[in-house]
C-alpha cells in the first residue's frame, strides 16, 4: 500500500511539473495584462471601464500577484529543494555515475526510485544544468515583467527581450544542458527562432530605421518563415529521434547514455566497482526474495555482504558518492539475510548437517535403485497410471506413519526404509528380495474401480481415495 502511494504521488508529482510548464507562460502573460494602463485615459487597457489602481483594480492586481507567487516564486523553490535533495555530488563525472547506476536499477527493475522520485527533473541534464527547469522558469517570470512593466516603453521592453534571448542561447551553447547530445539541438533551435522573432520585434520599435523588410506586409511573411522554418526542423527531430529510437540509423551508438553499453568506459574506475557491486548485491536480495525460505540462496546474500561492506567502507573512505547507494545495498542485503538465516537449508551452520544426509543418501541410493527396479519388474503387468497411483499412495502412508510415531533416534538410512521381521506387517506394494518367490502384492486388499471421470482406489489401511481418470481402461480390474 505504501508504495502504491509514493507511485501515485510521483504520477501526480510528474503531472505537475508538465502542466506548469505547459501553462507558465499563458497564465502570466494574462497576469501581465492586469498592469497595463493607457496614460491619457488612466484606465486598464484590456478593460477601458476599470480605473487603474482604484478599487477594482487593486483586486485583480492582489488575485494575480497571488497566482504569480505561486506559480512562479513558490513553485521553483519547491522544484530546487526536490532537486537538491536527490543531488549526491558536484562533480560531473560522479554525478553521472550516479545518474546511470539509478537507470540501470530502473532497467534491471531493481529499484524504482529512478520514477518514484525527481529524477526525471533532472536525469536528463548535465551537472551544470540540474537545475534547468526552474532556471527555465525564473527566466520566463523574467521576461513577463519586461512585457508587463514596460508597456508604455516598447523599444525598451522588446530590447530587454531580445538580450535575455540571446544570453540564454549564447548560454546554451557554451554549457549544453542535455546528457543526450541529439536533444540539445532542438534546444538550440528554438532559442534560435525566438531571437529572430524578438529582434524583428525590437527593430520594429526602432523609429530611426527605414527598411522596407520593416513594412507591416514583409514582417507578416518574415514571421511566418521563422514559425514555419522552426515547425520543420521539430518534425525533422522528431522523424530523426524515433529512427535512433528504433535502431534504423547509428544503431552501435545508444541514444541515452548507460551503463549497460559503452557509457561505463568514461567514468572513474571505482565508480564502476560500486555500480556493479550495488546492483549485484541488489540483484541477489531480488533472488531471494523470489526463492522459497527453505531454499534461499543465504550463502551468496553473505558473500555479497562481506563484498559490499568492503567497498562501502572503501568509499567512505575516499568520500565517493556513490557510498550511500552501497549503504542502502548493505542495509538490505543484512536485513534479508537475517530474516532468512534459520529457515535456509544453505546456512553455514547447517552445511555439515547436509553434508552428512548427503552421504548417508548416498549409500542407501544404490539400494534404492535396485528396489524401484524390482518395482518395475513386479509390477510390469500393471498400468502406468495405476503404478504411480500406488506409488503416491505408499508415500503419503509413510508420511501419515512416521506423523503418528514419537521421534525416535535412529540414522537417517533407518527413517526412510526400514527391513522388517514379517512380510505380513509391510504397508507397502509388496516389495521384496531378490531371493522371494513370488511378490508380496495383496490383491485381495486392493481394488481400482474407474468411472469415465474419476477412479477409485481401495485398501483396507489406507481407506478409499477418488483421483482422476487419466487413460481409459476397464470397469473393474485387480492388480
Amino acid at each position: 500500500m505504501q508504495q502504491l502511494y509514493s507511485r501515485a504521488l510521483a504520477i501526480l508529482m510528474h503531472v505537475l511539473i508538465i502542466t506548469m510548464q505547459v501553462l507558465a507562460m499563458p497564465i502570466g502573460i494574462q497576469i501581465g495584462k492586469i498592469f497595463w494602463c493607457v496614460p491619457s485615459s488612466n484606465s486598464m487597457d484590456v478593460a477601458n471601464t476599470v480605473v487603474c489602481w482604484q478599487g477594482e483594480h487593486i483586486a485583480y492586481i492582489l488575485i494575480g500577484l497571488l497566482v504569480a507567487i505561486a506559480v512562479f516564486i513558490l513553485y521553483p523553490i519547491w522544484l530546487i529543494r526536490s532537486i537538491r535533495f536527490e543531488v549526491i555530488s558536484s562533480n560531473a563525472r560522479k554525478h553521472e555515475g550516479y545518474l546511470q547506476l539509478k537507470h540501470c536499477e530502473y532497467v534491471f527493475d531493481l529499484d524504482t526510485s529512478w520514477i518514484d522520485r525527481q529524477f526525471l527533473s533532472f536525469g536528463s541534464f548535465r551537472r551544470f544544468w540540474i537545475y534547468h527547469k526552474p532556471i527555465n522558469h525564473i527566466f520566463k517570470l523574467i521576461v513577463l515583467c519586461f512585457y508587463a512593466g514596460l508597456f508604455n516603453d516598447r523599444l525598451v521592453q522588446a530590447s530587454l527581450i531580445f538580450a535575455s534571448l540571446l544570453i540564454m542561447l549564447v548560454m546554451c551553447m557554451i554549457r549544453i544542458p542535455f546528457r543526450v547530445t541529439s536533444f540539445n539541438i532542438p534546444l538550440l533551435w528554438s532559442w534560435l527562432c525566438l531571437c529572430c522573432n524578438s529582434v524583428i520585434g525590437a527593430m520594429q520599435n526602432i523609429p530611426e530605421i527605414q527598411s522596407a523588410f520593416l513594412l507591416p506586409s514583409y514582417i507578416e511573411g518574415e514571421l511566418i518563415l521563422i514559425n514555419v522554418s522552426w515547425l520543420v526542423g521539430m518534425a525533422l527531430f522528431v522523424v530523426y529521434f524515433v529512427l535512433r529510437l528504433k535502431g534504423i540509423i547509428c544503431a552501435n551508438v545508444p541514444l541515452w547514455p548507460s551503463m549497460l553499453h559503452h557509457g561505463m568506459d568514461g567514468l572513474n574506475k571505482n565508480t564502476r566497482r560500486y555500480m556493479v557491486a550495488a546492483i549485484n548485491g541488489k540483484s541477489a536480495v531480488k533472488q531471494a526474495l523470489n526463492c522459497p525460505a527453505l531454499l534461499a540462496p543465504v550463502h551468496l546474500l553473505a558473500h555479497h555482504i562481506q563484498v559490499v561492506n568492503a567497498l562501502a567502507c572503501e568509499s567512505e573512505y575516499i568520500d565517493d558518492p556513490l557510498h550511500s547507494t552501497l549503504r542502502d545495498a548493505l542495509d538490505d542485503l543484512i536485513d534479508l539475510h537475517s530474516k532468512l538465516v534459520p529457515q535456509s537449508i544453505f546456512t553455514e551452520s547447517l552445511k555439515m548437517n547436509v553434508q552428512s544426509t548427503v552421504t548417508d543418501l548416498m549409500e542407501v541410493l544404490p539400494a534404492f535403485t535396485k528396489r524401484l527396479r524390482q518395482r518395475q519388474f513386479d509390477m510390469i503387468l500393471v498400468p502406468p497410471v495405476r503404478r504411480r497411483l500406488l506409488l503416491k499412495m505408499f508415500a503419503i502412508s509413510c508420511f501419515m506413519r512416521g506423523r503418528q510415531q514419537q521421534p525416535a533416534h535412529e540414522p537417517g538410512v533407518r527413517k526412510l526404509w526400514t527391513a522388517p521381521d514379517s512380510r505380513h506387517l509391510i504397508y507397502d506394494e509388496g516389495f521384496h528380495e531378490d531371493t522371494e518367490e513370488e511378490s508380496i502384492i495383496d490383491v485381495d486388499n486392493i481394488e481400482i474401480i474407474e468411472a469415465d471421470e474419476r477412479m477409485t482406489v481401495s485398501h483396507h489401511s489406507f481407506g478409499t481415495f477418488n483421483f482422476p481418470a487419466e487413460v481409459p481402461g476397464p470397469s473393474t480390474t485387480d492388480v
